[in-house]
C-alpha cells in the first residue's frame, strides 16, 4: 500500500505531466485574445459593489428612444463571449450593458464559506442588481442570456417592468432536468479537480463548439475555461440542483421570446429548446447552422441579425 508521500509524489507527477500537456496545446495568443476584449472596452467598464464581491459591468449608453440590451453570460463564463453582439447593438445606438458574473471573467472572486456565494438565486439576484441600477425606470430592456445565463434572464426578467423580451441561445428547461446527476463529477475533492482543470477546459472546448469550428476559438474558450479557479466552479456546480427545486422555477415570460439553439449544439440540443418552446405562449425557435453551444462566436452575424429583427419585431407589435 502507497504512503501518503508516496500518493502526493504520483499526484505531484501527474500534475506536472498535464501542466506540461496543457503548456504544449495552448496557444499564447488565445491567452491574448481574452485580454484583448478588457482592453478594448476599458473606460465603458466599471464595477459595481454586491453584498459578497464587485462586478464587472459594462454600460455603453445608447440614443435616447433606442431598447437597451442586457447580455447575461452562462456558467463558469465571461461576457466576452458576447462581443460580437455588443459591438453589433452599440454601433446601432443601443443602451448596451454586459457583466461578468461573480466569480467569472474578471468580476471578483470571493472564496466560498457559506454555501450560498455561487448558488443560483445569487446570480439571478446580482442580474437583477445590473437591471434596475444600469438602466432608467422609463427604459424598454431586451435580457439576452446563455446557457445557464437563459435561466438567469427568465428570472430576472420576470421581476422588472423594463422588460419587453429576451432572448434565450443554448437554452433548455433546466429545472425540469437531472442536473446533479449530469455534474457529480464536481463533488471530487477541490484538490483533485484543480489537477484536472486543465482537461476539463479542453472537454468543454471540444463539447461547446461546432466539429469544424475555428481551431484559435477553441484554444481561446479552452484558456478562459481554465482561468476559473477551482473553488468558484466547483461551489457553482454543487449548488445548481437548488434550480430544480419549485422555489426556483422561473417565472415562465408572457411577452414573445426568441430562442437560438446551434445545429451541432450537444450540451443543450435543439430537442431542448424545443420543449421549452412548447412551455411558452409566445416562442419563436431559430436553428444556427456550422456552429454548436457557442454559436454567438461561430456565427455571430447570424446571431446578432435574428436579435435584431427580433426587437424590430416586438416593437412594430408593441406599436
Amino acid at each position: 500500500m502507497l504512503s501518503l508521500l508516496e500518493i502526493l509524489g504520483v499526484l505531484f507527477i501527474v500534475q506536472a505531466v498535464l501542466r506540461v500537456l496543457w503548456g504544449l496545446w495552448k496557444d499564447p495568443a488565445a491567452v491574448e485574445r481574452v485580454k484583448e476584449f478588457y482592453e478594448k472596452y476599458a473606460e465603458s467598464m466599471e464595477k459595481l459593489d454586491t453584498n459578497k464581491g464587485r462586478l464587472l459591468v459594462l454600460d455603453s449608453p445608447g440614443e435616447k428612444g433606442r431598447v437597451g440590451v442586457l447580455f447575461v453570460h452562462g456558467s463558469c463564463a465571461r461576457m466576452g463571449q458576447f462581443e460580437a453582439q455588443i459591438e453589433y447593438f452599440m454601433n446601432r445606438g443601443h443602451h448596451v450593458v454586459a457583466y461578468d458574473a461573480i466569480g467569472c471573467g474578471r468580476s471578483d472572486k470571493p472564496v466560498c464559506m457559506d454555501g450560498n456565494t455561487y448558488h443560483p438565486r445569487r446570480f439571478v439576484g446580482d442580474a437583477v442588481k445590473v437591471l434596475h441600477s444600469k438602466f432608467d425606470e422609463d427604459e424598454k430592456v431586451v435580457v439576452v442570456g446563455h446557457s445557464f445565463g437563459c435561466y438567469v434572464a427568465m428570472q430576472a426578467a420576470s421581476k422588472s417592468e423594463k422588460v419587453i423580451g429576451t432572448v434565450y441561445i443554448g437554452s433548455s428547461p433546466m429545472w425540469e432536468d437531472n442536473v446533479k446527476e449530469k455534474t457529480k463529477i464536481f463533488n471530487l475533492p477541490n484538490a483533485v479537480l484543480w489537477y484536472i482543470r486543465p482537461i476539463l477546459g479542453m472537454v468543454f472546448a471540444k463539447k461547446a463548439l461546432a466539429p469544424a469550428g475555428c481551431r484559435s476559438l477553441r484554444k481561446q474558450e479552452a484558456e478562459a475555461s481554465s482561468q476559473n479557479p477551482v473553488h468558484m466552479f466547483c461551489s457553482f456546480w454543487r449548488n445548481i440542483h437548488h434550480i430544480t427545486h419549485p422555489d426556483n422555477h422561473p417565472t415562465l415570460p408572457e411577452h414573445p421570446v426568441l430562442l437560438i439553439s446551434g445545429h451541432h449544439d450537444s450540451i443543450t440540443p435543439r430537442a431542448h429548446a424545443d420543449k421549452l418552446a412548447s412551455m411558452l405562449p409566445d416562442a419563436t425557435h431559430v436553428v444556427i447552422p456550422d456552429a454548436a453551444h457557442q454559436c454567438m462566436q461561430e456565427q455571430p452575424h447570424l446571431v446578432c441579425e435574428h436579435i435584431g429583427e427580433y426587437i424590430e419585431r416586438i416593437l412594430s407589435t408593441a406599436a
